[in-house]
């Protein structure tokens, strides 16, 4: 009885292996994003400004964004006022 059990027994470092695997796999496997839900982006306001560098584009945007509550996307970090 003790024969079979310890013949079916792997070895510690069969198990650190097949465990090290899995790990890798799941490293190396990439994950599907969360699709972002559409979101409206309006700009408000945009002008040029000079610098000694050259020139930059200074843009004001809304971002108008619905999410619904089932989603599984993080809430809101807070309400909106």
């Amino acid at each position: 009885m003790s024969e079979s059990w310890q013949m079916d027994q792997k070895s510690f470092a069969r198990d650190c292996g097949v465990c090290f695997g899995h790990i890798l796999k799941a490293i190396r496997t990439p994950v599907a994003a969360l699709s972002a839900p559409p979101a409206e982006v309006r700009t408000i306001g945009a002008r040029v400004l000079e610098t000694p560098d050259g020139a930059i584009i200074r843009r004001r945007i809304v971002i108008d964004q619905i999410i619904q509550r089932d989603s599984q996307l993080p809430p809101a970090l807070g309400p909106i006022s």
